[in-house]
Order: structure tokens, then C-alpha cells, then sequence
């Protein structure tokens, strides 16, 4: 073997080197390593998981279940017992959960307050759901009166001012 430099290396170094680059500590601090990336992934899983808010369920049409406004967080948290207004969603859902709004039109004759902080408003995921305010004569479409509220995937169409709005 030659050295960087051009001259050849004795055998010996050739030895060392060998040694040097096969130790038996580097397997185990691989698999050492493995393990605490797994731990730690499995305990960012299950700590996502338990300090993710509630799915509540808004399904007017009835396309899974029949709504019903008068159901509770708990209940409303599942698919198959949702609940029929955008409203009772909004009322039932604390600061981290999400409202999930199955395909509707939903047509208004006054503005939608948005008024809890912290929550998620979102159609369906692969449905559209709309806000139609071709009944009203004033006033705006969506109003957002707390911080942190996301409003996501809904058509607002006919609003006699602005489609959305902020103020607090």
C-alpha cells in the first residue's frame, strides 16, 4: 500500500490501521443509538397523540350519520354521531380541536361569528363545504372576534361585504 505522501507503508501500520478501523464498541453504540431514536420517536407519537385536541364532526346532509344538535363534545367527537350547525360545533369545541365540516352549502342570513380561540375550522378532508350568505342584507360573511383560529377549505360565496373578517 503507498501513503499519501508516495512512500510505501510498512506492513505493520497496515496492521494498526486495520485494528484501529474494526473496533468492537462500534456496533453497540449503533444499535445503542437505534434504540434511543426509536424511544424517542414512540414518546413524540404518544405525546402528540394525548395533547391532540378532539375531531368534532358538523354533518348537516347526514352524508355519515344523522345530525343532531343537541349531542355533546364527547359524542360529537365521533364520525357516526355528528352534530347539524356549524354553530353547535363551534360551541361544543374547546381551544385545540378541530370542527370538521362534511360536503354542505350552508346558506346564512347573518354573519358567522367566530368567537373561541385556538380552534380549527376545516371542511372535510376531500369534501367542500360552503358558506353561502345570499340571505343576508348587511354585514360580512365569516367574522374571526379571538385569536388563533383557522379557517380552512370552505367556499364563501354572496357575502354583502367582506367574505371574512377580524375584529376583537
Amino acid at each position: 500500500m503507498i501513503s499519501p505522501g508516495g512512500n510505501p507503508v510498512p506492513p505493520l501500520q497496515l496492521t494498526n490501521i486495520d485494528a484501529l478501523a474494526m473496533t468492537a464498541t462500534r456496533p453497540t453504540t449503533l444499535k445503542n443509538l437505534f434504540w434511543l431514536l426509536a424511544a424517542s420517536l414512540a414518546m413524540a407519537l404518544c405525546a402528540g397523540s394525548a395533547w391532540a385536541g378532539a375531531r368534532i364532526y358538523v354533518d348537516k346532509n347526514g352524508l355519515g350519520w344523522a345530525p343532531n344538535d343537541s349531542r355533546d363534545r364527547t359524542t360529537a367527537s365521533n364520525p357516526s354521531t355528528p352534530v347539524a350547525t356549524i354553530e353547535r360545533g363551534m360551541a361544543v369545541a374547546l381551544a385545540g380541536d378541530t370542527v370538521l365540516v362534511r360536503a354542505a352549502t350552508f346558506v346564512r342570513s347573518s354573519p358567522l361569528g367566530l368567537g373561541k380561540g385556538g380552534i380549527v375550522l376545516k371542511a372535510y378532508p376531500g369534501e367542500l363545504a360552503k358558506l353561502d350568505f345570499s340571505g343576508a342584507t348587511t354585514g360580512n360573511g365569516v367574522n374571526f372576534g379571538a385569536n388563533g383560529i383557522t379557517l380552512e377549505g370552505f367556499e364563501i360565496t354572496n357575502a354583502p361585504e367582506e367574505g371574512v373578517s377580524t375584529w376583537s
